[in-house]
């Protein structure tokens, strides 16, 4: 995880991602960002802002509700996104920070709401001071 310096060099990355259809595994996700990104050994910076992004098109399929507290207790920004028709409102609103924190729109202001709620959380601006 450490090796990406950002910008650029991280998409590749990202988008060697292989897709495993085999359900939604929210809890799963959770517990690796738990135990994984954002420890210092893994490039992790000391006193940084801890925010991650959970980006799904539909509910669930195993039980996050002791691992979504567990995330957020350790300092983690939880920002849900909801993609298409098969999402679960009310996990998604479990699962954030708080409400304001997910994000279901068209695809266009998906974007635009997240680099907000990023900026917001992380660098502690207002939408209104983005420049």
């Amino acid at each position: 995880m450490n090796i990406r310096a950002g910008g650029p060099s991280v998409l590749p990355s990202i988008l060697s991602v292989a897709y495993v259809s085999r359900g939604t595994k929210i809890a799963a996700g959770l517990q690796f960002v738990s135990s994984h990104s954002f420890l210092v050994e893994n490039g992790a910076r000391a006193g940084a802002k801890k925010v991650t992004i959970l980006m799904t098109d539909e509910k669930s399929t195993d039980d996050f509700g002791l691992i979504a507290p567990t995330v957020k207790s350790e300092g983690v920004v939880i920002i849900c996104v909801g993609i298409e028709i098969g999402i679960d409102t009310d996990q998604l609103n479990a699962i954030a920070y708080n409400t304001a924190y997910v994000v279901q729109d068209s695809e266009v202001d998906v974007v635009i709401n997240i680099k907000n709620i990023i900026q917001i959380s992380s660098c502690g601006l207002s939408v209104n001071d983005r420049r």
